[in-house]
């Protein structure tokens, strides 16, 4: 009788009991994936933006040949008018120049692919599915020397694709739905041409 005891299977509360403990496992090893997936995607997309703030940068810095005191710096073909030559100038948060696509003023593959140039579109992949919008200040440290200021901001996926659309640098403030960095240099004008 008590080798029959020992060879009995399974009670059906142990079964469940079994069966419960790896539900729970597998549950928590999907969140893990998921989460795991989710912050690779928000990876990629500061990425996209830091490649986008770091091109915007090399323009402003390119430009900054040309900033003398012969040519003030409101006049000319600049496509980041500065404020005057002298410490504490500042421009406040601008939107990177670009052609207005009626009211989406996004650049990437959902908003307007067009900005001041078209080297941008190689900054953000192909495949990446989200747009973003560019800020940007100079503050003059010195009459010949500013920091440059470069703000992207994205759209989290949950958020409504058409709530930023136009581009308000109010959008950084919301930081449960939107991605931001930043990204800062410092530029000097040319000091040499008289």
């Amino acid at each position: 009788m008590t080798h029959l005891r020992n060879q009995r299977g399974f009670s059906m509360v142990e079964l469940l009991v079994g069966a419960a403990v790896a539900l729970i496992g597998l549950y928590a090893s999907l969140n893990m994936a998921i989460y795991a997936l989710h912050a690779n995607q928000e990876r990629r997309d500061a990425i996209a933006a830091e490649q986008y703030a770091e091109h915007v940068l090399s323009t402003i810095q390119a430009e900054a040949v040309f900033w003398t005191d012969v040519l003030p710096p409101q006049v000319g073909w600049y496509l980041f008018r500065l404020p005057a030559f002298a410490q504490g100038a500042t421009t406040g948060w601008q939107l990177v120049p670009g052609v207005d696509q009626a009211d989406d003023k996004r650049v990437g593959r959902m908003g307007a692919d067009w900005i001041y140039d078209g080297g941008i579109r190689f900054e953000i992949p192909a495949e990446r599915g989200v747009s973003y919008c560019g800020f940007w200040r100079l503050t003059w440290v010195t009459d010949s020397l500013a920091r440059a200021d470069v703000k992207v901001a994205w759209q989290r996926p949950q958020l409504n694709v058409d709530k930023y659309k136009d581009c308000p640098v109010t959008m950084t403030d919301d930081v449960g739905n939107v991605g931001t960095m930043t990204l800062p240099a410092m530029v000097m004008k040319n000091v040499y041409v008289q």
